[in-house]
């Protein structure tokens, strides 16, 4: 569960894509209670499902995936050699 929050925030487009009953429209304690409650409302399967869904979202900022960005775009575009 994630209230929006201000200024950057990679994961909140992620989390609305992903589930967006869990993600509270405003920072409220209504609104962050009612995000909670589609959380424990979710049953295995959902959860399963979502699980497999928020890994292949995430897959782009696990460390491999990063470290490869970094040698194969940043390092050349900055004239380094990886």
């Amino acid at each position: 569960m994630t209230v929006p929050s201000p200024g950057a925030y990679e994961a909140l487009p992620i989390a609305r894509r992903l589930a967006p009953e869990l993600v509270a429209p405003e920072v409220s304690a209504p609104a962050l209670a009612d995000a909670l409650r589609a959380g424990f409302a979710l049953d295995g399967h959902r959860c399963a499902a979502y699980a497999q869904r928020a890994a292949s979202a995430m897959e782009p900022y696990r460390r491999d995936s990063v470290m490869r960005t970094v040698s194969q775009q940043l390092l050349p575009a900055l004239g380094l050699s990886t």
